[in-house]
């Protein structure tokens, strides 16, 4: 009797099928990172016999010079990728683990956008996938499923991995994630460049701008979700930060405030991390709404209520009253539900002093009409951050009817939003169709005040 155990062979043909495509794998991933209407594609490399093409590394950010590299594979070694940064190689079973998605779900998802892809890969030999034929005595009725045919595309994501699903993808947990990461981070020189600009009783942390600090969001969330995180926010990759967590009534954290390190800020960073120039001095985490800062800070409920513009104003402001909510720029429809909600008896308006600030609290008083409002008259180009306490305190409330025949008759209709504060940047409406903007790459439709 032989004491050889017989071994059984798993044979996977997805797998089999992204190792006859893995040009076209590579491109799909890449375009799950960048997007799907990224110009990214393969190059060829014609004085290099171990590679046949270079790209982008689908796991860290190249910049301008690609560090991946294609090898086709012969009898000796399958089809791989190389990344001269990262140092590392990676097969079809490699990339797999790396994904976090079966063979089934990323072939599905590769042979959905076969033909575009191999549209974008030059001097390739495409290849269309063949049908195994049905086993022997299966008899092939058309129409009905046989042993081998491959199933419809479905999902990319694994069941643990479904976003629609799955509490690690959920706005909670993405971003008590990152706050943990940076409220870490604050260290003492950072308590004390809080001290010196006023902020100091703040909860606060520090973004140091390094990917590496980031390594626990990516075990967590994965390294796809890192690097669509990193494209949402792009300031934040080269930019270090103090953070401001930003919590409604009820303490949940609901996003996050930015005030990038400027060169007077006396830290000690690399020169790329500081505030570029012509950068906004504060911004706020992309894809989320602007809650008031401030609410779980509120004395409930809250009898006279301050709005202002920055987080500097609020604490300014907050020397001489008790009930203080900075909107982060101008006053937005779903902050105006917010504050309407909180039922205040009066609410006192503190925007800045300035063209910007006349602006927002012209807004402010139509978006709030039907509560008894009044307004602070502030000096001309000054902020709430630029007044003592005491000149706070002295500063006149005037009632909106005053104030608005007050204002030069010629910025009645001026909406320009520059305050530090705003995150979208006003670039240009030329080529767009009528109601249309571009803000901050991004198209956005404007909504007429009813």
């Amino acid at each position: 009797m032989s004491n050889h155990s017989e071994v059984e062979l798993v044979v996977d043909p997805n797998q089999d099928e992204l190792e006859a495509h893995f040009p076209e794998t590579i491109l799909h991933l890449l375009k799950e990172k960048l997007g799907p209407n990224s110009k990214v594609r393969l190059k060829n490399l014609t004085r290099d016999r171990s590679f046949q093409y270079s790209c982008p590394c689908p796991f860290h950010d190249d910049g301008k010079n690609p560090n991946g590299r294609i090898a086709l594979g012969n009898d000796d070694a399958g089809p791989r990728l190389y990344c001269n940064s990262c140092s590392k190689t990676w097969f079809i079973q490699n990339l797999l683990e790396e994904t976090g998605q079966s063979s089934g779900d990323l072939w599905a998802s590769v042979q959905r956008d076969l033909a575009d892809l191999q549209k974008k890969i030059p001097g390739l030999k495409q290849k269309t996938p063949k049908t195994p034929p049905p086993p022997e005595g299966s008899g092939g009725v058309t129409g009905l499923p046989r042993f081998g045919d491959r199933c419809p595309p479905k999902k990319i994501w694994n069941d643990q991995e479904t976003p629609e699903t799955s509490a690690e993808f959920s706005n909670e947990n993405f971003l008590e994630t990152l706050w943990s990461i940076w409220e870490k981070a604050l260290g003492d020189n950072h308590r004390e460049l809080l001290q010196r600009i006023g902020l100091e009783n703040l909860e606060s942390g520090f973004h140091s701008a390094r990917v590496l600090d980031l390594n626990p969001f990516m075990e967590r969330h994965g390294k796809l979700r890192l690097n669509q995180f990193r494209i949402d926010n792009p300031q934040l990759k080269d930019t270090a930060c103090l953070v401001f967590p930003v919590r409604d009534r009820k303490g949940l954290l609901q996003t996050m405030v930015f005030r990038p390190i400027r060169t007077e800020d006396d830290l000690e960073l690399k020169a790329a991390f500081y505030l570029k120039p012509g950068k906004h001095k504060y911004f706020n985490l992309a894809g989320k709404p602007k809650t008031p800062f401030g609410l779980a800070d509120l004395k409930d409920p809250p009898g006279e209520l301050l709005l202002c513009e920055g987080i500097r104003d609020r604490e300014a402001l907050r020397k001489a009253h008790q009930n203080v909510l900075a909107t982060l720029g101008g006053l937005t429809r779903d902050q105006c539900g917010i504050i309407k909600g909180l039922n205040p008896k009066k609410i006192l308006l503190a925007y800045d002093g300035d063209q910007a600030g006349r602006n927002h609290t012209q807004k402010a008083i139509k978006m709030l009409s039907g509560i008894k409002l009044k307004v602070l008259d502030l000096p001309d180009a000054k902020d709430p951050a630029d007044l003592t306490p005491e000149q706070l305190n002295g500063l006149k409330a005037q009632s909106t009817k005053k104030w608005i025949q007050e204002q030069d008759p010629a910025d009645e209709d001026y909406e320009e939003d520059d305050s530090e504060n705003q995150v979208a940047e006003e670039k240009q409406t030329e080529g767009l169709p009528d109601g249309f903007r571009i803000k901050y790459d991004w198209i956005q439709y404007l909504e007429k005040e009813e």
